[in-house]
């Protein structure tokens, strides 16, 4: 029984994680068949553990986020310097996948849902992580949501062809001018 339950166990695992890799880490539409094959396992044997496409994203979605709370989660209160490691820790793990989530936002409909969720948990997380800063200026709520979200980093990384390092400095000396603006640092 117990053998049974794990192979259950890494066979939605896999479906999941097969899920997830075509959601955010493709522009193909996610399909019963491309996730299936993707997980090595039949289509038949995938609606039996999730029932349906739309059970399928929905599961893959929660995961998703549940990972990146997880890996975000391990940010100090009020170490600007030390939230941006572990926001580009995530960013780096995940950052062209959101972009291209919140891109494909209105062919898929079903990711609206997830991604007004991921919005509201990035807003937690900011007030959660800033919150001495915030506690001396809470003016600095928006600018603080605006810089740490994936754009941001997109922007630096992506568009600006910062090495990791050089992006790091860049967002933390821009989140101190915000936050703490008398040179306090953190």
């Amino acid at each position: 029984m117990v053998a049974r339950a794990e192979s259950a166990e890494a066979t939605r695992r896999r479906i999941l994680d097969s899920a997830i890799g075509i959601l955010f880490g493709t522009l193909a539409p996610l399909t019963l068949n491309q996730t299936a094959s993707r997980a090595g396992v039949s289509s038949q044997t995938l609606l039996r553990v999730f029932g349906s496409r739309a059970a399928l994203l929905e599961a893959a979605v929660n995961e998703a986020w549940r990972r990146v709370v997880d890996q975000r989660s391990a940010a100090p209160i009020g170490d600007v310097a030390a939230s941006v490691k572990v926001l580009f820790i995530h960013y780096e793990t995940y950052g062209d996948r959101l972009v291209q989530a919140r891109a494909r936002e209105s062919l898929t409909p079903e990711l609206s849902p997830g991604l007004h969720r991921a919005q509201a948990d990035h807003r937690r997380w900011v007030v959660r992580t800033y919150r001495p800063q915030l506690a001396r200026r809470p003016e600095a709520l928006s600018p603080l949501l605006a810089m740490t979200d994936v754009y941001t980093w997109k922007v630096l990384r992506r568009d600006l062809e910062l090495d990791r390092r050089e992006a790091e400095a860049n967002l933390t000396a821009m989140l101190r001018a915000i936050a703490e603006p008398t040179g306090v640092s953190g």
